[in-house]
């Protein structure tokens, strides 16, 4: 998982941890830096995805939400290769670009560079690379050739053999022990660091039990923006948490004082303070329908959340109330 160089690091870790595999043997890592502030990736023999989606393995905050490149760690005679595949366009190599798909050795000390973001690959002494650029196709076409002087070989022994009784050998079954799941502590920490990097509200509540995690009791609403950057954060820890993480937040509106005047009869309505005139069904500029109007609020909702604005809220006077002329009601 991703260490923090200093308290504003600009990724988080949304994959399984790397500890106690090739990674943390070979101490080869990916350093990434994005807006001064800056994480390392402890790389590990298992396929890493890095990007700024929900789904990658290492989410970079800020970054084109879709992933970015895939790097894994191959060992090989006692050094260590890094294989690293393109998921984008507009990735470099020391200034030299890297197309779409496609999949370079990453030499030690080269630079990537994408979107504003620069990752450096540091380790060991024995670290080996080609060079950034070249297709790595040798390899391949080595286990191919291997694979088809084995086929050879066992056609001859089966025409050699053909009338020896054949023996069936004995099947064992491995079975790897399971990685044990994080605890619900251990992922409400991580949920913690992510909304803290997110630069959502100090003051959103995070509250493990043995069944649940439950966020957001008791806090106060978040905007649109902010609860859009929670649902990714709940959506990422998910698929990792053995409990149900569960989102209580509210949705703000951001409507207070919008309401100017209101109006009751014949119809229900209000005068924004855009000048506007709305009645219940209409939507606001700002995306949020008029769901229903009340003698002192009104309810608005959107994406399935209702928000309730109080005309007489703190700091805004009781809007007047609007009178219809005889034309309007004709």
């Amino acid at each position: 998982m991703a260490t923090d160089l200093d308290s504003s690091s600009p990724t988080f870790t949304a994959g399984k941890s790397t500890a106690g595999n090739a990674a943390a043997d070979s101490s080869v890592s990916l350093r990434i830096t994005r807006a001064g502030r800056s994480s390392i990736l402890p790389l590990a023999t298992e396929r890493q995805v890095v990007g700024g989606s929900a789904d990658c393995d290492l989410i970079i905050l800020g970054d084109r939400p879709e992933p970015a490149l895939a790097i894994c760690l191959q060992r090989s005679r006692g050094a260590y290769t890094v294989s690293l595949t393109a998921l984008r366009d507009g990735l470099t190599v020391d200034r030299r670009s890297v197309q779409r798909d496609q999949t370079i050795t990453l030499g030690k000390n080269q630079t990537l560079s994408f979107d504003g973001t620069t990752c450096r690959l540091e380790g060991p002494g024995r670290l080996e690379g080609l060079g950034a650029g070249r297709v790595r196709l040798a390899p391949r076409r080595i286990a191919a050739a291997g694979l088809l002087a084995l086929a050879a070989m066992l056609l001859l022994a089966g025409f050699y053999n053909s009338d020896a009784p054949a023996q069936q050998a004995p099947l064992v079954k491995v079975s790897a022990a399971p990685e044990p799941a994080p605890s619900s502590a251990a992922i409400a920490a991580e949920i913690r660091q992510a909304v803290r990097m997110a630069q959502l509200s100090p003051d959103l509540s995070v509250v493990a039990t043995a069944d649940e995690i439950r966020i957001g009791e008791g806090s106060a609403p978040l905007s649109l923006p902010d609860k859009t950057k929670l649902r990714g954060i709940i959506a990422s820890m998910s698929r990792r948490s053995s409990v149900a993480i569960v989102d209580l937040t509210a949705l703000s509106s951001g409507l207070d004082g919008f309401v100017a005047a209101a109006g009751y009869t014949p119809v229900r309505f209000i005068i924004g303070s855009d000048g506007h005139r709305y009645e219940e069904g209409d939507v606001v500029p700002s995306g949020w329908r008029i769901k229903e109007i009340r003698n002192d609020q009104m309810v608005v909702s959107r994406d399935s959340e209702d928000d309730t604005i109080n005309f007489a809220s703190a700091g805004n006077a009781e809007p007047k109330l609007a009178e219809i002329s005889s034309t309007e009601q004709d």
